[in-house]
């Protein structure tokens, strides 16, 4: 589904229809699955600290699940090249940090 919002507000009513929806029915929508982003052009320093954070967050509990695993120094390394760093170089390519 994509959809193009104006305002805060705009998202507000989208919401109330979407429960609406999900009301008559009997489904739901998925937010965790959600991304939006702005394509003003003017950037929002709130929304990026957040989204930083987040991200920060998913590479800590990445990092976390996968020290618990029983590697060897190598296996690590692979890992953290291959899945925790790819993602996180893609995302710095295109974000702007403070």
């Amino acid at each position: 589904m994509l959809i193009f919002l104006n305002s805060v507000e705009e998202f507000q009513t989208l919401q109330v229809l979407l429960s609406i929806y999900n009301s008559a029915s009997n489904s739901k929508v998925n937010y965790h699955r959600l991304v939006a982003f702005p394509l003003s052009g003017s950037s929002n320093i709130c929304q990026r600290e957040i989204f930083i954070e987040v991200v920060l967050q998913r590479i800590q509990n990445s990092t976390r699940v996968h020290l618990q695993r029983k590697l060897f120094v190598y296996a690590r390394s692979h890992i953290a090249k291959s899945l925790i760093l790819s993602s996180l170089w893609h995302i710095l390519r295109v974000t702007t940090l403070p």
